[in-house]
């Protein structure tokens, strides 16, 4: 029964370069760096040496939880503004 056959499993997932991951996001590689630099939100990577790796899993997961549902504003009301009534003070 082999001991770590799950670590196995993920060492061989699908690995993409700061080039690959640019590409996917449709940014260039240079926005890539920036947020790596600032460190702003990008999905997990490793970095071994100088070398930067997202798997691809890691980054649809982070993908999906960027999505964002799109709320309808209320209808617009025909004809012309009216003008709330004034507080009376008395």
């Amino acid at each position: 029964m082999p001991r770590h056959s799950n670590d196995r499993r993920q060492l061989m997932d699908v690995m993409w370069s700061v080039d690959d991951l640019a590409e996917y996001l449709r940014v260039s590689r240079k926005t890539i760096l920036n947020r790596l630099w600032r460190r702003e939100e990008l999905p997990p990577f490793i970095k071994t040496g100088r070398t930067i790796l997202f798997r691809e899993e890691d980054v649809r997961r982070w993908l999906e939880s960027k999505v964002q549902q799109v709320e309808r504003p209320a209808p617009k009301r025909r004809g012309r503004p009216r003008m709330k009534p004034a507080m009376k003070s008395g």
